[in-house]
């Protein structure tokens, strides 16, 4: 939309912030937000990165979202390059033994955000990143 979002706006949604990341390791943002929100009885988590426009979410931080979302997210903090908030974007699930898996299933870039979508799939991660998308209720 040409839009710029702030943290705070988010924030102001139906967004429940849980923590703000150091942001020193992840270029050209101005914050980065882990929280939830509520769909009924179930709650998603979302990482919110802020950037300053749409084209620096895209140049600056479309491979460290890929990094941190889908199913080959790097989730060992010697591996990753954003290193804030690696162990909340694992989730223990995969296999017999509970090793940890991505909770990310994917991310969208929405105006000047980049959203993390809780998901196991491509189908379920989207559906949550349109419910972020949403309950953003920027234009009321």
């Amino acid at each position: 939309t040409g839009r710029v979002i702030t943290a705070e706006q988010v924030i102001d949604s139906q967004f429940k912030e849980l923590k703000r990341y150091d942001i020193t390791d992840l270029p050209g943002a101005s914050a980065a937000v882990y929280g939830f929100m509520k769909s009924g009885s179930e709650a998603f988590d979302y990482e919110v990165r802020v950037y300053e426009s749409h084209g620096k979410a895209v140049e600056l931080g479309t491979a460290l979202a890929e990094e941190g979302s889908g199913p080959d997210a790097v989730l060992g903090e010697a591996d990753a390059v954003f290193k804030e908030g690696v162990r909340d974007r694992r989730l223990a699930y995969r296999g017999d033994r509970g090793a940890a898996g991505p909770k990310y299933g994917g991310y969208v870039i929405y105006d000047n955000l980049i959203v993390l979508c809780q998901g196991v799939d491509l189908e379920q991660f989207i559906e949550r990143c349109e419910y972020f998308v949403s309950e953003l209720h920027l234009d009321d």
